[in-house]
Order: structure tokens, then sequence, then C-alpha cells
């Protein structure tokens, strides 16, 4: 049971977030505040615990002070994660953390537990500035002057994981593509693993001026990782094809200069094939360990809804994850199918019953890939109120407002004018070609059943 009365979280719709909540409520919480910047406002009462969620950016510390006053413990998981700019990572990261800090003196908050990264301990982190601007954050930490304990997680996984579905992806492929020679050691840990662990650290005082770090039971190679997860997803075993480093990260820096915040991956993502990630135990795993998640059920957990041989994986689940793809080129969360599906239980504009040739493109489009980018055009521009659009409107909603997809909508990105030019060129003439093949494919039947 925690002693403590209300704890604030920062980034509780997260992917570590939404299992702390949960764990929190489990170990008798009696009162939990959860910071989102895209939370609906609202408070729910979970087996006699409040959940109070609240809407608040850790860059304007008054949309969120007077929730925190009276808090007893502040776990701050809030973070720009996924792809940003240098200087988006440290606006958030860096300069939110220490606003939360002053905000936590101000209204009196003493105690304080931050959630970093196990790369902020990588040596050389010139080309990863997610992690420098952690381990800056740790630095102001360290010297605020509160009852602070630091958390470093390693590479965590469980449902959600965009981490883990990115991996299992390449583990998926028919050469599975490895990164450097794969001897790097890692030691992941289950999301719920992770949430434990915090659970635990807000009761235990002993680890004030601390940094934790939290890895599972056990220590591994990539080589092994990636066998195993090929086991696992039913690809059975081949031989690794080891992509040398120092032929990729040139590239990939090069390729930062001109798109900095918008590539797929960055060399500093590739650090944890570089450097090892096993911790040393601890008190706190200690406590843990016997009840940790192994490595294959981690694999398991986080494969996508789409991937998994499940009958209760329903088809508007395939087409959530379908259209997330198309969206924000990433899997979602089971909260994500949750959402759509209790959407289209609710009606309203999509119960609007489609044409026989609007579910003839919405079949079509439910295929994926460049099929659904055709059918997605060709709606825009001759049924834009089509079911296909109303589907598709409604995922980017959802996607928006929930932790799976905000980052990718709402991060303002600065380029310069020659690079915004010509991606406004490139979309431009991308939407042609891919109108130019729906008019192909969809126009004779559209113009000879007039839209029925």
């Amino acid at each position: 049971m925690i002693e403590a009365k209300r704890i604030f979280v920062t980034g509780a719709s997260g992917f570590i977030g939404r299992s702390l909540v949960e764990q929190l409520v489990v170990a008798r919480c009696r009162d939990v505040v959860c910071l989102s910047r895209h939370a609906e406002v609202r408070n729910e009462s979970w087996d006699g615990a409040e959940v109070q969620w609240v809407r608040g950016d850790l860059l304007r510390p008054g949309s969120y002070q007077n929730k925190l006053r009276d808090s007893d413990v502040v776990i701050h998981l809030g973070a720009s994660t996924g792809n940003h700019t240098a200087a988006e990572y440290r606006q958030v990261n860096f300069e939110g953390t220490k606003g939360l800090i002053a905000s936590c003196h101000e209204v009196g908050v003493k105690r304080f537990i931050f959630v970093s990264t196990v790369a902020a301990g990588y040596g050389d982190l010139h080309d990863y500035p997610y992690a420098l601007a952690k381990r800056d954050a740790e630095e102001a930490v360290k010297g605020s002057g509160l009852e602070a304990t630091i958390v470093r997680p390693t590479l965590v996984l469980g449902p959600g994981s965009r981490i883990g579905e990115s991996l299992l992806k390449f583990a998926r492929l028919p050469l599975v593509p490895v990164l450097g020679d794969g001897n790097a050691m890692i030691q992941p840990i289950h999301v719920d693993d992770v949430a434990r662990g915090l659970v635990e650290l807000v009761a235990d005082r002993t680890t004030i001026g601390e940094t934790i770090e939290l890895g599972g039971r056990e220590v591994l190679n990539w080589n092994e990782w990636f066998r195993r997860a090929r086991r696992i997803t039913g690809k059975g075993i081949v031989r690794p094809l080891h992509v040398p480093l120092w032929l990729i990260l040139p590239i990939l820096r090069g390729l930062e200069r001109i798109a900095e915040g918008k590539l797929p991956v960055t060399a500093g993502q590739l650090s944890v094939f570089r450097h090892d990630s096993s911790i040393e135990v601890n008190s706190i795993l200690n406590r843990i360990r016997d009840d940790m998640r192994d490595v294959d059920s981690m694999i398991a957990d986080s494969m996508p809804a789409d991937k998994l041989n499940r009958s209760e994986v329903t088809e508007l689940d395939r087409e959530c994850e379908i259209f997330a793809q198309h969206l924000i080129n990433q899997s979602v969360s089971e909260y994500l199918f949750e959402e759509y599906r209790r959407a289209h239980e609710k009606g309203g504009p999509l119960s609007n019953e489609p044409t026989s040739f609007d579910n003839h493109v919405l079949r079509f489009a439910r295929r994926g890939g460049w099929r659904l980018s055709v059918a997605d055009a060709y709606a825009r521009m001759f049924i834009p109120t089509g079911i296909l659009r109303r589907k598709l409107v409604l995922a980017m909603a959802l996607l928006e407002n929930s932790a799976d997809g905000a980052d990718r909508f709402n991060l303002e990105k600065s380029v310069r004018p020659i690079t915004g030019m010509f991606q406004i060129i490139g979309w431009g003439m991308r939407y042609v070609v891919l109108l130019i093949f729906g008019v192909a494919l969809f126009g004779p039947r559209h113009l000879i059943g007039g839209g029925r």
C-alpha cells in the first residue's frame, strides 16, 4: 500500500504512463493526477482510487500548476520521443523538466521521480539529441534540491511498444538485417515491470539521490533477440545479415542535415546496436525480479494486433491498424483499437448507409499500402463525404488526441524555405500520380453507376 495521498504523473497517457496509472491503482494509491497534452479532462474512480485527468503542457507550467499543488510525489514520464529535431528534444525534455522542477518548488512538492533512459549513460551522445537532452535533464534534477530519484529503463517492450513493433518488422523480413556485429548486450524489460518498479520507488525513500536502472531478468545480444523473434513470429530461423554501422551511420548523419526530425530512423537511435545496455542489479529489481516477464513473452506482447493469430482481432481492428499505418506510418496501441470500435458502435456520421460504390472503394482501401493511398486520393477529390474519408477522418482525430500519434500531428517543425518548397512540390506530384491511378481504377464504375 502506498502512503502518498496524491501522486502527480506526467506523460500519463503514454506507453509507460498508461501501465503506471493502473499499477498505482492496484497499489491502492488514493489520488492519481494524470497530466497529458491530449487527455480529455475527466475524473474517474478505479477500485476506490480517484484518477483525475488534466490537459496540460510541460512548456506551460500554468496549465498544470494548480493540480500539482498538494501532491506528495511527482513521477515525471512526459517527454518528446520519436523523430524530432534536436531543438524540440531539448525544449521538451530539458526545458520542460526544468519548468516542472521550478513548479514543484513553487507549490511545495518535494519528492520527485524522473524517468530518463539507459541511453543517457552512453559515452558518446553526439548523434543522439534525445538522450543528450535526457542526460542534461538528469543534471538539472540532481541539482534541483528536491528529494529526487532518477530512473533509467533499458529497452521497454510490451503492447504498444513502438520500438518493439519496428524491430519485429525487421525480424519478419526474409533476410534479417542486424546492424553491426549483433554482439551488443541488451536487457529488455516489460512495460508492466517498469511500472511496478516505479511504484516500488514511490514508497522507498532510501533511493533519494540515486540513479536506479531498470532492466529485465535476461541479458542477451541482438543476434539472440532476433533469433527468438523469428521463432515466436513463426518465420523460422535464418542467418542474420550483418550491416556494418560504419557504412550506415555516415549516410544517416548526412541525411539528418537536410531532413532533421523527418527520417524514420536516426544515427542516434542506432546507438543501442553500438553500446551495451545491460545493467547492475539493485534493490528495486531484487523486489520485483521473481515476477518479471521473460524476453519471449515481451516479444509476443510487442507484436502489432494485425500480426497476432487471435480470434478477438476483429475486422475493425485490422482496419484501424491499416489506416494508422497510412496516416502516421506506425502501429497503434490497444487503446486506439478500443476507441475506434467504440466510435463505430456509437454510429454518428458512420451510421449513414454507404453506397455500393462506397463499399467497393473501402474494400480496396482495406488492403493497405499503395491501394489505400490511391483510394484516399480519389475519395478526397470525388467522394469526400464517402465512408472511406469518414473513417480516415475518425482515425486521424483519434490519433491526434492520443499518445500513439499526437507527436506526429501536434509538434510544429520548422524547415528551411527551400526544403519546404521542395516538400510541397513532392507532395503535389505524388498526389497527382495517385489521383491518376485512382481515376483509372474507379472512374469507369463511378460514372456508370452514378456513385451508387
